[in-house]
């Protein structure tokens, strides 16, 4: 008797512990993958760091005027009145680094020409930059730049046709106007719904202008006049 209560008990029993650990295996299943670690799960690099990372990148500024001295390693811009780049002059320091645009003029003094640099300016006077791209707009730098008050807008297939009267007109009449063309992609700091009469703007152009009257010429850069400091 006492042998077959034995037998039941330990029958029981047994039964017992295999559910227990059938349970066990239930709630944590072989197939599951460990949790990561929070030190894990810190080290991994999120898409707002890359963006963050990427703000950090500083913006090239663009100058533009006429060189006034020019030497191997150096060479001095000073702008032109109708817009003010922040600086009367610059000195940019050339070196290997420093690209010239293709189907750039050869480089003078004189010339008109478009720098750009990193915005990182020395404490000097004048300041100086290292010079990261050149390009040659004219090989002259009288007459290039076209400041003025607009009188009418026409629009074209590819941009504006713009009727000037320029600021060193002595009189407002049709002989002293001068007409802009001027492509969509010159637009620079300047919107379309900018571009109405009474509006000053400072023209970049090659400096050329047809025998017409009024002369036509053919813009590269059009921008809000801004007097220089």
């Amino acid at each position: 008797m006492k042998k077959t209560l034995f037998l039941l008990l330990s029958s029981i029993l047994g039964v017992c512990v295999l559910a227990g650990c059938s349970t066990g295996a239930a709630a944590h299943p072989a197939s599951s993958a460990p949790p990561q670690s929070p030190a894990t799960i810190s080290q991994t690099p999120s898409s707002n760091q890359k963006g963050d990372d990427a703000m950090l990148a500083i913006t090239n500024e663009t100058y533009r005027g006429i060189v006034t001295a020019l030497t191997d390693t150096k060479m001095t811009v000073e702008q032109v009145e109708g817009y003010n780049y922040g600086q009367n002059s610059i000195i940019f320091n050339l070196n290997e680094g420093t690209v010239m645009l293709p189907d750039s003029p050869e480089l003078a003094e004189g010339a008109f020409v478009e720098v750009t640099y990193n915005g990182i300016l020395t404490r000097s006077l004048p300041p100086q930059a290292a010079a990261l791209s050149i390009g040659v707009l004219s090989t002259f730098g009288d007459g290039v730049v076209v400041n003025g008050t607009i009188q009418e807008v026409a629009n074209t297939a590819d941009g504006y046709t713009i009727t000037l009267l320029p600021t060193t007109a002595v009189a407002e009449n049709f002989e002293n106007m001068v007409i802009l063309t001027v492509p969509a992609y010159a637009l620079e700091h300047i919107i379309p719904e900018e571009l109405v009469k009474g509006t000053k703007v400072s023209a970049v152009t090659r400096g050329i202008a047809t025998a017409s009257l009024p002369p036509q010429m053919p813009v590269l850069i059009l921008l809000p006049y801004t007097a220089a400091a």
